[in-house]
């Protein structure tokens, strides 16, 4: 996966699209744990007694139109729990931001 942030383990449906939004852009990668694993689009249907039955009507696919199925897995793998003291993937990823040098102008 190549994104500019960390994919949150416990993030769903639209924390996924925007991970994949960033997928295949170069120079951008991904740091943190796996997602979810439900890069899919949903749909509420009403049912004639009232009740509501969601229904997985979409898949979503990258820049590539490669669909994605279960969790989205970063570039960089960090492991390590997010504590009020730390955040070692947002440490992973300023780290590499740092070894990037400064930015070019347009």
């Amino acid at each position: 996966m190549t994104s500019a942030f960390e994919p949150w383990a416990r993030c769903r449906d639209l924390g996924e699209a925007v991970a994949i939004a960033f997928i295949g852009r170069p120079v951008t990668p991904s740091f943190g744990d796996r997602t979810y694993g439900v890069p899919t689009g949903n749909e509420p249907h009403r049912l004639s007694d009232g009740a509501v039955v969601v229904l997985t009507v979409a898949a979503e696919a990258d820049r590539t139109c490669r669909i994605l199925v279960g969790p989205l897995v970063p570039d960089e793998t960090v492991d390590a729990p997010v504590t009020e003291k730390a955040d070692p993937a947002l440490d992973a990823a300023v780290n590499w931001l740092a070894s990037q040098g400064p930015c070019r102008s347009s």
